[in-house]
Formats: structure tokens, sequence, C-alpha cells
């Protein structure tokens, strides 16, 4: 029983956190698409409804 509390349950060779970069940079890249997509959709909007001079 005393080797259960003792053993590590998670590998301490920085395996779940490439796992986790591996996760997290797609979602992160997708999302910062999103957004530069959106922005530039709102200057373009903006562009239109500007007031004429």
């Amino acid at each position: 029983m005393a080797e259960l509390l003792t053993t590590p349950t998670a590998p301490k060779d920085g395996s779940a956190l490439a796992y986790a970069w591996g996760l997290t940079t797609p979602l992160a890249a997708a999302g910062a698409y999103g957004l530069a997509t959106a922005l530039a959709h709102r200057r373009w909007f903006r562009s239109l409804n500007a007031p004429q001079r």
C-alpha cells in the first residue's frame, strides 16, 4: 500500500506538458486568426459607414 501512495501518477519526462501544448496551440492559432479577421471586417465595415467629406 505504501508503494501506491509514493509512486507518482504522472511521468516526469515532460510528456504532459507537451500534450497540453499540442492541444492548446491549434486552438490559440484558430482564435488569433478569428480575432484578426473580425478586426479586419470591423475596419472594413467602418470605412463603408464613414461620413463622406
